[in-house]
C-alpha cells in the first residue's frame, strides 16, 4: 500500500468521525462565523465621546534655572484636549471625581 493511500483512508476516517460529531461541526463551522459577524458589526460601529476626567493636584514646581515655574498636569490635560476631537477631557478636584462615582 502506498503512502498516499494510507494518507487518503486516514483523512477519510478524521473527516467521517468530523461529521459524526455535532459539537465538533459547529464548533468549526458556526462560531467562526458567528465571531466574524460580530467583529464586523463592532468595526463598523461609530466611536462615541469618551469622558476622561483628570483629578489635577499638581501645583507645580519652579525651574531650577531661571525664572517661571512648570505644571506637568496642566501640559498633560491640555496636550490631550487637542489629541482628538472625541476626547472629552475635564478637570476635577478628588471630591467631584468621588461625587461622579458614587452616581455612576
Amino acid at each position: 500500500m502506498s503512502a498516499i493511500h494510507r494518507i487518503l483512508i486516514l483523512a477519510r476516517r478524521v473527516l467521517q468521525q468530523l461529521l459524526a460529531d455535532r459539537r465538533t461541526l459547529a464548533l468549526v463551522l458556526v462560531v467562526p462565523i458567528v465571531v466574524l459577524t460580530v467583529a464586523g458589526i463592532l468595526l463598523r460601529l461609530e466611536p462615541e465621546a469618551v469622558g476622561i476626567a483628570v483629578v489635577l493636584d499638581d501645583v507645580g514646581t519652579d525651574l531650577p534655572v531661571g525664572s517661571g515655574s512648570i505644571n506637568l498636569g496642566e501640559r498633560l490635560t491640555t496636550n490631550l484636549s487637542g489629541l482628538n476631537d472625541k476626547l472629552d477631557i475635564q478637570v476635577m478636584s478628588a471630591a467631584e471625581a468621588h461625587d461622579k462615582m458614587d452616581d455612576g
